[in-house]
Protein backbone atom coordinates (compact mmCIF):
# COMPACT_ATOMS: atom_id res chain seq x y z
CA UNK A 1 0.00 0.00 0.00
CA UNK A 2 1.51 3.65 -1.04
CA UNK A 3 2.44 5.56 1.70
CA UNK A 4 0.66 8.89 2.06
CA UNK A 5 3.32 12.00 1.90
CA UNK A 6 2.33 15.45 3.87
CA UNK A 7 3.34 18.05 1.80
CA UNK A 8 3.22 21.80 3.66
CA UNK A 9 2.26 24.51 2.25
CA UNK A 10 4.89 26.11 1.52
CA UNK A 11 3.82 29.86 2.41
CA UNK A 12 3.03 28.24 5.97
CA UNK A 13 6.23 26.22 5.80
CA UNK A 14 8.49 29.46 4.74
CA UNK A 15 6.20 31.54 7.84
CA UNK A 16 7.52 29.23 10.19
CA UNK A 17 11.50 29.44 9.38
CA UNK A 18 10.83 33.07 9.16
CA UNK A 19 9.73 32.06 12.63
CA UNK A 20 12.03 30.58 14.20
CA UNK A 21 14.58 32.76 13.09
CA UNK A 22 12.68 35.64 14.35
CA UNK A 23 12.94 34.14 17.85
CA UNK A 24 16.29 33.16 17.62
CA UNK A 25 17.84 35.47 19.59
CA UNK A 26 21.26 36.24 19.62
CA UNK A 27 23.46 39.22 18.33
CA UNK A 28 26.04 39.96 15.43
CA UNK A 29 26.73 43.49 16.36
CA UNK A 30 30.99 43.72 16.81
CA UNK A 31 32.42 45.11 20.15
CA UNK A 32 35.56 46.45 20.87
CA UNK A 33 37.58 44.33 24.14
CA UNK A 34 35.79 46.66 27.03
CA UNK A 35 32.61 46.20 25.87
CA UNK A 36 32.83 43.10 25.71
CA UNK A 37 33.68 42.78 29.23
CA UNK A 38 31.43 45.09 30.36
CA UNK A 39 28.25 42.99 28.82
CA UNK A 40 29.98 39.63 29.83
CA UNK A 41 30.38 40.51 33.78
CA UNK A 42 28.79 38.99 35.69
CA UNK A 43 28.94 41.74 38.83
CA UNK A 44 26.00 42.92 40.56
CA UNK A 45 27.20 46.49 39.97
CA UNK A 46 29.37 47.47 37.25
CA UNK A 47 30.89 50.77 36.55
CA UNK A 48 32.17 51.47 32.78
CA UNK A 49 33.54 54.75 32.77
CA UNK A 50 36.17 56.61 30.24
CA UNK A 51 36.49 58.71 27.76
CA UNK A 52 34.12 60.41 25.28
CA UNK A 53 34.30 58.30 22.13
CA UNK A 54 34.86 55.09 23.50
CA UNK A 55 30.98 53.55 22.48
CA UNK A 56 29.72 53.56 26.00
CA UNK A 57 25.99 54.33 24.79
CA UNK A 58 26.72 51.14 22.45
CA UNK A 59 27.73 49.08 25.34
CA UNK A 60 24.89 49.93 27.70
CA UNK A 61 21.85 49.69 24.25
CA UNK A 62 23.58 46.58 23.48
CA UNK A 63 23.62 45.01 27.20
CA UNK A 64 19.91 46.58 27.69
CA UNK A 65 18.88 44.67 24.52
CA UNK A 66 20.66 41.07 25.68
CA UNK A 67 19.01 41.43 29.03
CA UNK A 68 15.53 41.50 27.37
CA UNK A 69 15.98 38.67 25.11
CA UNK A 70 17.54 36.74 27.98
CA UNK A 71 21.57 36.81 25.72
CA UNK A 72 23.63 37.72 28.76
CA UNK A 73 25.84 35.50 29.65
CA UNK A 74 25.09 35.67 33.49
CA UNK A 75 21.54 36.31 33.06
CA UNK A 76 19.44 37.08 36.25
CA UNK A 77 16.70 35.08 35.76
CA UNK A 78 15.13 32.86 32.67
CA UNK A 79 12.12 34.06 31.16
CA UNK A 80 10.15 37.68 31.67
CA UNK A 81 11.90 40.87 32.54
CA UNK A 82 11.99 44.36 33.96
CA UNK A 83 14.34 46.81 32.45
CA UNK A 84 14.98 50.25 33.58
CA UNK A 85 16.98 52.59 31.46
CA UNK A 86 17.35 56.12 32.68
CA UNK A 87 19.71 59.08 32.08
CA UNK A 88 20.07 62.43 33.24
CA UNK A 89 18.27 64.13 30.72
CA UNK A 90 16.36 62.89 27.23
CA UNK A 91 18.96 64.66 25.27
CA UNK A 92 22.17 62.64 26.93
CA UNK A 93 19.99 59.46 27.17
CA UNK A 94 18.92 59.81 22.90
CA UNK A 95 21.68 57.88 21.16
CA UNK A 96 21.44 54.97 23.57
CA UNK A 97 17.59 54.65 23.18
CA UNK A 98 18.86 55.22 19.25
CA UNK A 99 21.19 52.69 19.51
CA UNK A 100 19.01 50.24 21.28
CA UNK A 101 15.78 50.89 19.05
CA UNK A 102 18.15 50.30 16.06
CA UNK A 103 19.38 46.92 16.97
CA UNK A 104 16.21 45.60 17.80
CA UNK A 105 13.29 43.86 15.96
CA UNK A 106 10.37 46.16 16.09
CA UNK A 107 7.53 43.72 16.30
CA UNK A 108 8.94 43.50 19.86
CA UNK A 109 6.52 46.37 20.52
CA UNK A 110 3.48 47.67 20.25
CA UNK A 111 2.77 49.21 16.27
CA UNK A 112 2.55 52.85 17.01
CA UNK A 113 6.09 52.58 19.11
CA UNK A 114 8.64 54.55 17.01
CA UNK A 115 11.63 56.42 17.90
CA UNK A 116 11.22 60.26 17.80
CA UNK A 117 13.54 63.26 18.42
CA UNK A 118 15.47 61.31 20.84
CA UNK A 119 13.04 59.20 22.45
CA UNK A 120 10.37 55.95 21.93
CA UNK A 121 7.11 57.64 21.11
CA UNK A 122 3.93 56.14 20.21
CA UNK A 123 2.08 56.48 23.89
CA UNK A 124 1.59 58.22 26.72
CA UNK A 125 3.79 56.40 29.35
CA UNK A 126 7.65 55.64 28.63
CA UNK A 127 6.71 52.21 29.54
CA UNK A 128 6.82 49.33 26.82
CA UNK A 129 5.52 45.85 26.88
CA UNK A 130 7.88 43.53 25.15
CA UNK A 131 4.73 41.74 23.21
CA UNK A 132 6.72 39.17 21.16
CA UNK A 133 9.98 37.95 20.18
CA UNK A 134 12.58 35.84 22.37
CA UNK A 135 12.02 39.07 25.34
CA UNK A 136 8.02 38.77 25.34
CA UNK A 137 6.14 39.14 28.19
CA UNK A 138 9.14 41.99 29.33
CA UNK A 139 9.04 44.94 30.23
CA UNK A 140 10.91 48.39 29.49
CA UNK A 141 10.91 51.18 31.22
CA UNK A 142 12.51 54.59 30.09
CA UNK A 143 12.51 57.83 32.25
CA UNK A 144 14.75 60.85 33.42
CA UNK A 145 16.33 61.65 36.52
CA UNK A 146 14.24 64.58 37.21
CA UNK A 147 11.41 61.95 37.71
CA UNK A 148 12.52 61.88 41.17
CA UNK A 149 13.64 59.02 43.55
CA UNK A 150 9.68 57.41 44.00
CA UNK A 151 8.99 57.14 40.35
CA UNK A 152 12.26 55.70 39.06
CA UNK A 153 12.87 53.34 42.41
CA UNK A 154 9.32 52.69 42.82
CA UNK A 155 8.92 49.10 40.23
CA UNK A 156 11.32 46.20 41.20
CA UNK A 157 13.93 45.74 38.45
CA UNK A 158 16.17 43.02 36.88
CA UNK A 159 18.15 45.16 35.35
CA UNK A 160 18.76 48.75 35.41
CA UNK A 161 20.89 50.76 33.10
CA UNK A 162 21.89 54.30 33.42
CA UNK A 163 23.50 56.72 30.90
CA UNK A 164 24.79 58.59 34.11
CA UNK A 165 25.12 58.30 37.63
CA UNK A 166 22.27 58.39 39.80
CA UNK A 167 22.10 61.15 42.07
CA UNK A 168 22.82 59.76 45.67
CA UNK A 169 19.37 60.34 46.63
CA UNK A 170 17.67 58.40 43.69
CA UNK A 171 20.34 55.41 44.14
CA UNK A 172 19.86 55.20 48.00
CA UNK A 173 16.05 54.58 47.32
CA UNK A 174 16.97 51.89 43.93
CA UNK A 175 20.23 49.66 45.04
CA UNK A 176 18.18 47.79 48.16
CA UNK A 177 15.14 47.56 45.97
CA UNK A 178 17.63 46.10 43.29
CA UNK A 179 19.08 43.72 45.70
CA UNK A 180 16.09 42.07 46.77
CA UNK A 181 15.07 40.93 43.54
CA UNK A 182 18.81 40.06 42.63
CA UNK A 183 19.29 42.16 40.32
CA UNK A 184 22.10 44.14 38.01
CA UNK A 185 22.81 47.71 37.89
CA UNK A 186 25.02 48.64 35.02
CA UNK A 187 26.31 52.50 34.93
CA UNK A 188 28.42 54.19 31.64
CA UNK A 189 29.64 57.77 31.73
CA UNK A 190 32.61 60.59 31.39
CA UNK A 191 33.54 62.19 34.70
CA UNK A 192 32.86 65.95 34.23
CA UNK A 193 33.14 69.21 36.32
CA UNK A 194 29.98 69.19 37.17
CA UNK A 195 29.53 65.52 38.04
CA UNK A 196 32.93 64.41 39.61
CA UNK A 197 32.11 66.13 43.17
CA UNK A 198 28.79 64.24 43.52
CA UNK A 199 29.87 60.59 43.06
CA UNK A 200 31.94 59.86 46.06
CA UNK A 201 28.68 57.57 47.57
CA UNK A 202 29.39 55.52 43.94
CA UNK A 203 33.58 55.46 44.24
CA UNK A 204 33.52 54.30 47.67
CA UNK A 205 31.59 51.14 46.67
CA UNK A 206 33.06 50.98 44.22
CA UNK A 207 37.00 50.77 45.91
CA UNK A 208 35.79 49.05 48.68
CA UNK A 209 37.60 45.65 48.56
CA UNK A 210 35.40 44.10 51.02
CA UNK A 211 32.82 45.04 48.17
CA UNK A 212 33.41 41.47 46.03
CA UNK A 213 30.17 42.30 44.08
CA UNK A 214 31.15 45.93 42.42
CA UNK A 215 33.85 47.20 39.89
CA UNK A 216 34.66 49.43 37.30
CA UNK A 217 35.59 49.19 33.54
CA UNK A 218 38.21 52.38 32.75
CA UNK A 219 38.25 52.82 29.62
CA UNK A 220 41.35 55.70 28.16
CA UNK A 221 40.78 56.84 24.74
CA UNK A 222 43.19 54.74 22.81
CA UNK A 223 43.21 53.33 19.19
CA UNK A 224 42.76 50.06 20.94
CA UNK A 225 39.83 50.87 22.77
CA UNK A 226 38.25 52.15 19.87
CA UNK A 227 38.51 49.11 17.32
CA UNK A 228 35.87 46.48 17.50
CA UNK A 229 36.97 43.06 17.31
CA UNK A 230 36.84 39.54 15.05
CA UNK A 231 35.59 39.68 11.60
CA UNK A 232 37.82 39.92 8.45
CA UNK A 233 38.90 43.34 8.96
CA UNK A 234 39.61 45.01 12.17
CA UNK A 235 39.33 48.64 11.95
CA UNK A 236 38.50 51.94 14.59
CA UNK A 237 35.07 53.25 15.12
CA UNK A 238 34.03 55.08 11.47
CA UNK A 239 33.97 59.34 12.44
CA UNK A 240 32.97 61.69 9.67
CA UNK A 241 35.69 63.20 7.76
CA UNK A 242 34.81 66.94 6.41
CA UNK A 243 37.02 66.69 3.38
CA UNK A 244 34.60 63.90 1.69
CA UNK A 245 31.35 64.18 3.92
CA UNK A 246 31.24 60.68 4.24
CA UNK A 247 33.17 58.72 7.06
CA UNK A 248 36.44 56.99 7.76
CA UNK A 249 38.00 54.74 10.67
CA UNK A 250 39.34 56.84 13.59
CA UNK A 251 43.24 57.58 13.81
CA UNK A 252 45.82 58.43 16.48
CA UNK A 253 45.92 61.69 14.79
CA UNK A 254 42.28 62.48 15.52
CA UNK A 255 42.83 61.34 19.42
CA UNK A 256 45.65 63.71 19.45
CA UNK A 257 43.94 66.47 17.64
CA UNK A 258 40.69 65.62 20.44
CA UNK A 259 43.03 65.28 23.44
CA UNK A 260 44.47 69.08 22.40
CA UNK A 261 40.89 70.37 21.99
CA UNK A 262 40.17 69.79 26.12
CA UNK A 263 40.32 72.16 28.65
CA UNK A 264 42.90 71.52 31.04
CA UNK A 265 40.78 71.45 34.02
CA UNK A 266 39.04 68.16 32.26
CA UNK A 267 41.56 66.75 29.83
CA UNK A 268 42.34 63.71 31.79
CA UNK A 269 38.40 63.04 32.86
CA UNK A 270 37.58 63.67 28.69
CA UNK A 271 40.34 61.43 27.92
CA UNK A 272 39.48 58.56 30.64
CA UNK A 273 42.80 58.61 32.43
CA UNK A 274 41.44 60.27 35.62
CA UNK A 275 37.93 60.47 38.07
CA UNK A 276 38.72 64.06 39.57
CA UNK A 277 39.35 67.03 37.24
CA UNK A 278 42.02 69.30 37.87
CA UNK A 279 39.76 72.14 39.47
CA UNK A 280 43.04 74.11 40.81
CA UNK A 281 44.38 74.29 36.87
CA UNK A 282 43.26 77.89 34.67
CA UNK A 283 40.55 76.38 32.40
CA UNK A 284 41.31 78.54 29.99
CA UNK A 285 44.71 77.76 28.92
CA UNK A 286 45.33 78.13 25.92
CA UNK A 287 44.62 81.34 26.18
CA UNK A 288 47.72 83.95 25.98
CA UNK A 289 48.67 87.62 24.60
CA UNK A 290 49.44 85.63 21.14
CA UNK A 291 45.71 85.45 20.64
CA UNK A 292 45.49 89.49 20.57
CA UNK A 293 44.78 91.38 17.13
CA UNK A 294 43.32 94.32 16.81
CA UNK A 295 39.95 94.01 14.61
CA UNK A 296 40.38 95.50 10.99
CA UNK A 297 36.98 96.70 9.95
CA UNK A 298 37.86 96.89 6.43
CA UNK A 299 38.86 93.05 6.62
CA UNK A 300 35.88 92.64 8.52
CA UNK A 301 33.51 94.35 6.13
CA UNK A 302 35.52 92.09 2.96
CA UNK A 303 34.55 88.60 5.16
CA UNK A 304 30.77 89.92 5.02
CA UNK A 305 31.42 89.63 8.97
CA UNK A 306 28.27 89.75 11.15
CA UNK A 307 28.45 91.92 14.25
CA UNK A 308 27.22 90.32 17.95
CA UNK A 309 26.45 91.35 21.63
CA UNK A 310 26.54 89.27 24.42
CA UNK A 311 25.12 90.39 27.46
CA UNK A 312 24.99 88.56 30.84
CA UNK A 313 23.33 90.67 33.44
CA UNK A 314 24.49 91.32 37.31
CA UNK A 315 23.12 93.68 39.84
CA UNK A 316 26.24 93.46 41.78
CA UNK A 317 29.66 96.10 41.11
CA UNK A 318 31.16 95.25 38.09
CA UNK A 319 28.66 92.24 37.54
CA UNK A 320 26.89 93.82 34.45
CA UNK A 321 29.18 92.76 31.35
CA UNK A 322 28.49 92.80 27.48
CA UNK A 323 30.78 91.65 24.72
CA UNK A 324 30.93 92.52 21.15
CA UNK A 325 32.66 89.72 18.38
CA UNK A 326 32.24 89.83 14.59
CA UNK A 327 32.21 86.42 13.23
CA UNK A 328 32.80 85.15 9.29
CA UNK A 329 33.50 82.41 7.81
CA UNK A 330 37.02 82.02 6.50
CA UNK A 331 37.93 78.94 4.67
CA UNK A 332 34.36 77.15 5.35
CA UNK A 333 34.31 77.69 9.65
CA UNK A 334 33.61 80.43 11.62
CA UNK A 335 36.20 82.66 12.71
CA UNK A 336 35.48 85.16 15.49
CA UNK A 337 37.53 88.25 16.36
CA UNK A 338 36.26 89.98 20.19
CA UNK A 339 36.17 93.81 19.55
CA UNK A 340 35.17 94.99 22.85
CA UNK A 341 33.74 94.67 25.69
CA UNK A 342 31.70 96.80 28.38
CA UNK A 343 32.07 96.45 32.51
CA UNK A 344 29.61 98.29 34.98
CA UNK A 345 31.43 100.24 36.89
CA UNK A 346 29.93 99.82 40.31
CA UNK A 347 26.72 99.29 40.58
CA UNK A 348 24.60 100.31 37.31
CA UNK A 349 21.02 100.53 36.19
CA UNK A 350 19.93 99.09 33.33
CA UNK A 351 20.71 102.76 31.74
CA UNK A 352 23.71 103.25 32.79
CA UNK A 353 24.09 100.18 30.95
CA UNK A 354 22.36 100.67 27.66
CA UNK A 355 24.78 104.11 27.64
CA UNK A 356 28.12 102.03 27.88
CA UNK A 357 27.57 99.77 25.08
CA UNK A 358 26.07 102.10 22.87
CA UNK A 359 29.62 103.83 23.72
CA UNK A 360 30.97 100.44 23.22
CA UNK A 361 29.25 100.29 19.99
CA UNK A 362 29.90 104.06 18.57
CA UNK A 363 33.75 103.58 19.50
CA UNK A 364 34.01 101.58 16.40
CA UNK A 365 31.86 104.00 13.91
CA UNK A 366 28.99 101.95 14.08
CA UNK A 367 25.17 101.99 15.68
CA UNK A 368 23.02 100.28 16.91
CA UNK A 369 21.82 98.82 13.37
CA UNK A 370 24.62 97.88 12.56
CA UNK A 371 24.62 95.35 15.20
CA UNK A 372 23.27 91.85 13.83
CA UNK A 373 23.04 89.80 16.53
CA UNK A 374 21.77 90.05 20.06
CA UNK A 375 21.92 87.20 23.16
CA UNK A 376 21.16 88.66 26.81
CA UNK A 377 20.82 86.33 29.59
CA UNK A 378 17.81 85.78 31.34
CA UNK A 379 16.22 88.14 33.65
CA UNK A 380 18.02 89.02 37.04
CA UNK A 381 15.87 90.14 39.70
CA UNK A 382 18.18 92.13 41.87
CA UNK A 383 19.15 91.83 45.38
CA UNK A 384 17.60 93.83 48.54
CA UNK A 385 19.22 97.67 46.90
CA UNK A 386 17.68 96.75 43.79
CA UNK A 387 19.78 96.72 40.64
CA UNK A 388 17.05 94.64 38.41
CA UNK A 389 18.22 93.58 35.02
CA UNK A 390 16.61 92.00 31.98
CA UNK A 391 16.71 92.41 27.99
CA UNK A 392 13.22 94.13 28.13
CA UNK A 393 14.45 96.71 30.42
CA UNK A 394 17.81 96.57 28.27
CA UNK A 395 15.75 97.39 25.21
CA UNK A 396 13.81 100.36 26.57
CA UNK A 397 16.91 101.74 27.60
CA UNK A 398 18.07 102.14 24.40
CA UNK A 399 14.76 103.13 23.01
CA UNK A 400 15.60 106.07 25.46
CA UNK A 401 18.32 106.92 23.98
CA UNK A 402 16.67 106.49 20.65
CA UNK A 403 14.07 109.70 21.82
CA UNK A 404 11.57 107.29 21.92
CA UNK A 405 9.82 106.62 25.50
CA UNK A 406 8.11 102.86 25.74
CA UNK A 407 6.23 103.79 28.18
CA UNK A 408 4.02 106.60 26.24
CA UNK A 409 4.73 105.27 23.29
CA UNK A 410 3.13 101.39 22.64
CA UNK A 411 4.56 100.81 19.45
CA UNK A 412 8.58 101.40 20.91
CA UNK A 413 9.60 98.17 20.11
CA UNK A 414 8.97 98.18 16.54
CA UNK A 415 11.52 101.72 16.05
CA UNK A 416 14.14 99.75 17.52
CA UNK A 417 16.20 97.36 14.76
CA UNK A 418 15.02 94.10 14.68
CA UNK A 419 18.00 92.51 16.16
CA UNK A 420 17.60 94.18 18.79
CA UNK A 421 14.38 93.99 19.20
CA UNK A 422 14.01 90.43 19.34
CA UNK A 423 16.96 89.35 21.23
CA UNK A 424 17.79 86.27 21.81
CA UNK A 425 17.89 84.28 25.26
CA UNK A 426 20.34 81.49 25.40
CA UNK A 427 19.56 77.95 25.79
CA UNK A 428 20.36 76.42 29.28
CA UNK A 429 20.52 72.89 30.49
CA UNK A 430 22.63 71.16 32.96
CA UNK A 431 26.14 71.57 31.56
CA UNK A 432 25.40 74.70 29.18
CA UNK A 433 28.20 76.32 30.62
CA UNK A 434 31.26 73.32 30.42
CA UNK A 435 29.94 72.80 26.91
CA UNK A 436 30.25 77.01 26.09
CA UNK A 437 33.57 77.16 27.80
CA UNK A 438 35.05 73.83 25.81
CA UNK A 439 33.63 75.45 22.18
CA UNK A 440 35.73 78.38 23.25
CA UNK A 441 38.71 76.40 24.15
CA UNK A 442 38.79 74.50 20.65
CA UNK A 443 38.54 77.97 19.07
CA UNK A 444 41.83 79.20 20.73
CA UNK A 445 43.78 75.71 19.86
CA UNK A 446 42.62 75.50 16.28
CA UNK A 447 45.32 75.54 13.78
CA UNK A 448 45.31 78.40 12.75
CA UNK A 449 43.27 80.08 15.60
CA UNK A 450 39.68 80.69 15.43
CA UNK A 451 39.35 83.41 17.96
CA UNK A 452 41.48 86.42 18.52
CA UNK A 453 40.77 89.16 20.94
CA UNK A 454 41.42 92.73 20.90
CA UNK A 455 44.29 94.41 22.93
CA UNK A 456 41.30 96.57 24.82
CA UNK A 457 39.17 93.99 25.93
CA UNK A 458 41.34 94.03 29.76
CA UNK A 459 38.51 92.64 31.85
CA UNK A 460 37.89 89.84 29.58
CA UNK A 461 41.56 89.26 29.25
CA UNK A 462 41.94 88.81 33.06
CA UNK A 463 39.23 86.61 33.38
CA UNK A 464 40.31 84.06 30.71
CA UNK A 465 43.78 84.09 32.75
CA UNK A 466 42.29 83.65 36.47
CA UNK A 467 38.93 81.61 35.94
CA UNK A 468 39.06 78.60 37.46
CA UNK A 469 35.82 77.19 37.14
CA UNK A 470 34.15 78.62 40.33
CA UNK A 471 30.81 79.19 39.34
CA UNK A 472 30.66 82.27 42.27
CA UNK A 473 33.82 83.88 40.74
CA UNK A 474 33.28 87.67 39.10
CA UNK A 475 35.09 86.33 36.63
CA UNK A 476 32.47 84.16 35.09
CA UNK A 477 30.68 87.07 34.29
CA UNK A 478 32.48 88.36 31.43
CA UNK A 479 33.05 84.63 29.78
CA UNK A 480 29.21 84.07 30.12
CA UNK A 481 28.49 87.48 28.13
CA UNK A 482 31.68 86.11 25.58
CA UNK A 483 30.34 82.32 25.33
CA UNK A 484 26.57 82.78 24.64
CA UNK A 485 27.42 85.00 21.61
CA UNK A 486 30.11 82.71 20.70
CA UNK A 487 28.23 79.70 20.93
CA UNK A 488 24.88 81.35 19.39
CA UNK A 489 26.40 82.98 16.74
CA UNK A 490 29.13 80.18 15.42
CA UNK A 491 26.26 77.04 16.19
CA UNK A 492 29.97 75.26 17.31
CA UNK A 493 29.29 72.06 18.93
CA UNK A 494 31.88 70.73 21.77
Amino acid sequence: MPIALSIPDPQQHAAAIARRAYLRSGSTIRLTNPQQAFIDSGLTLLVFWGANGIGKSIALAEYTRRAIEGTLANPVTTGPVSVGLFGETWQQLGSTIKYFWDSVDKRWFREKVHFQDGQLAGQRMPIYDVIDGPGKGSVLRMGTFSAGAQRIAGPRYHYVIADEPFPQTIFAELWPRLLGRGGKLRIGFTPTLGTAHKLEYLWELVDDPQAKFADEIQVPLTLDAVTPRGGLCEVPFPIPDPETGGMRPMTQADIDVFERGCPAQVRDCRMGRSRIPETEARFFDAYGTHLQEEPDLGKLADLNAKVGIGIDHGSKPGAQRAVMIAVAIVQGKSCVWVMDEYKSDGRSETDDDAKGIMAMIRRHGLELGDVDHWVGDRAHHGDSRGGKKSNLRLMQAFSRIRGVNPQKTRTWRRKLPKPLSSMYVPRKYDGSIWDGCEILHRLMVADPYRIRFASRCEHLHEDLIEWRGDMADPHKDGIDALRYVVVDMTREKR
